[in-house]
C-alpha cells in the first residue's frame, strides 16, 4: 500500500468520512458495547465535529479503487478517529492509516498518543503502542473504560 493512496480530506469528502465513521461504529461497536455506548460514539463523531476537523486540515482518508474505505484524524501528537469499514478490515488499510498518521506526528513530536477502546487495543499494541493509563466515564448508567496508549516515534 503506497502513501499516495491516502488523501487529506476536504469539505467535499465530509460525507464519505462521516459514512466510514458512522458505518463502522454501527456495525462493529454493538458486538462489544451497550447501545448507550454506541449512541455516545455516534454523538461524539457527529458530522459537524468531523467537518470542523476537516476545516482544520487534520482528517485523512484512504481509498480502495474509487471508494473511501478508512479515515484517521491527526491533531498535534494525538491520533484519533481511525476507522476502517468492516468489509475492508484485515487488509492493511488500518495499518497504512496508522503509519501515515505516525509519520505526520513524527514531523514535530517524538511520541504519538491515542485513546484505544477495548475492541481496538490489540491492534495498537501489535503496532508498538504501550499502555500509559486507564480512563473511564459513566455512560447510560454503566462504567465505560478505555486506555491511553503511546509510542515513541523517533
Amino acid at each position: 500500500m503506497s502513501m499516495s493512496e491516502i488523501y487529506r480530506a476536504e469539505r467535499r469528502d465530509a460525507e464519505d468520512v462521516c459514512r466510514i465513521v458512522r458505518s463502522t461504529i454501527l456495525q462493529v461497536y454493538p458486538r462489544h458495547y451497550s447501545q448507550a455506548v454506541v449512541d455516545e460514539f455516534i454523538k461524539g463523531n457527529d458530522p459537524q465535529t468531523i467537518l470542523s476537523d476537516i476545516d482544520r486540515g487534520c482528517v485523512y482518508y484512504i481509498r480502495c479503487g474509487v471508494s473511501a474505505v478508512g479515515t484517521v484524524t491527526v491533531r498535534s501528537d494525538l491520533i484519533s478517529r481511525l476507522y476502517v469499514l468492516p468489509l475492508y478490515q484485515g487488509r492493511g488499510f488500518g495499518e497504512a492509516l496508522l503509519e501515515f498518521a505516525e509519520s505526520r506526528v513524527a514531523q514535530l513530536y517524538k511520541k504519538a498518543w491515542l485513546e484505544a477502546v477495548p475492541s481496538s487495543e490489540s491492534f495498537y499494541l501489535r503496532h508498538g503502542y504501550t499502555f500509559e493509563k486507564q480512563c473511564s466515564c459513566t455512560i447510560g448508567g454503566e462504567e465505560f473504560y478505555w486506555n491511553e496508549l503511546s509510542r515513541v516515534l523517533r
